[in-house]
């Protein structure tokens, strides 16, 4: 009997030590991926101002009719920002939709020229002529900015044709977001193991809510860590030049996901303080920071008679 509770009792540990290391590398590593990548994005180019954007239609389409141009300069907005309806806690907290790239926009008055006309003149402004550019448009990418020239086209909601500027994803944005996985992972995981090793010589309630915790914990996180995990795969292996940039931490700005995120952070938050007061609690937590068995009410071991 006793053997069989023995091994149920290593058998949890082994699954709560398992659970914590997971718990670490999502709460530590992922946020520090995503930190890393906006990081990354800091060093993207200026987008052109609305005189230069002027500039750049007149160099690629000689004497076409501007209607309007229309300039963003934020890395990345949300598209009801500011509007009477979007309440900005709320997108703090939960999120929001329609999640898009800063961008310079050029709408034309007059249809596009031919498109082996417009590929000529991109690239003798030196702009490069994507793979990706088909029959729905060109894509041209130079200084670290790309140049999508795109038709009108009810079906994407576009009027009129348009010249549109974004940045391209920097590859500090890639790179700092791998980096912040990793380092974030190993700080992570040291901070687990010393978590548990704390809850080794807790009470049973408390282990159990350790256990609780990071099971729902990491279930509420599993969404966004997909997505912050498979994004720079995806950038590094699987996008096509010229394909708008999705940041890793772009999934979090949505509806839902980011509250989710957030109530699995508190959770996580929970768990480090309950564990780190029960540990203050005990005697000795003081005296650098180890558990040591107190002396109260031991018997002393008895000296032998001298005779």
């Amino acid at each position: 009997m006793r053997t069989a509770l023995a091994t149920r009792d290593v058998i949890a540990g082994r699954r709560l030590k398992l659970l914590l290391a997971a718990v670490g590398v999502i709460a530590v590593g992922v946020p520090l991926a995503m930190l890393g990548a906006w990081l990354g994005w800091q060093s993207a180019p200026p987008l052109p101002t609305e005189e230069q954007a002027r500039e750049v239609t007149g160099e690629l389409l000689p004497g076409a009719r501007i209607a309007q141009v229309v300039r963003i300069p934020k890395l990345f907005y949300y598209e009801h920002e500011g509007a009477p309806d979007s309440n900005p806690v709320v997108r703090l907290l939960i999120g929001d939709d329609d999640y898009h790239l800063g961008s310079t926009e050029v709408q034309l008055a007059a249809p596009l020229p031919p498109t082996a006309e417009t590929q000529e003149r991109l690239r003798a402004a030196g702009w490069k002529v994507l793979a990706t550019s088909g029959p729905d448009g060109l894509v041209g990418a130079k200084d670290g900015l790309l140049l999508y020239v795109l038709p009108a086209s009810d079906f994407a909601s576009r009027p009129a044709p348009t010249l549109e500027i974004v940045r391209d994803e920097p590859v500090l944005a890639p790179a700092l977001s791998i980096t912040g996985l990793l380092v974030g992972g190993l700080l992570g995981s040291l901070l687990t193991r010393r978590i548990h090793r704390r809850t080794e010589t807790t009470t049973p309630e408390v282990r159990q809510l350790v256990n609780v915790g990071a099971v729902v914990s990491i279930v509420l996180l599993i969404p966004n860590t997909l997505a912050v995990l498979t994004t720079p795969v995806e950038t590094y292996l699987f996008a096509s030049p010229g394909e708008s940039a999705y940041p890793a931490w772009g999934f979090y700005t949505f509806v839902g996901v980011r509250g989710a995120t957030h109530l699995g952070w508190m959770i996580q938050a929970v768990i480090l303080a309950v564990v780190l007061l029960d540990f203050l609690r005990r005697p000795g937590a003081v005296d650098g920071g180890r558990d040591r068995p107190t002396t109260t009410g031991a018997p002393q071991p008895s000296r032998p008679t001298q005779h």
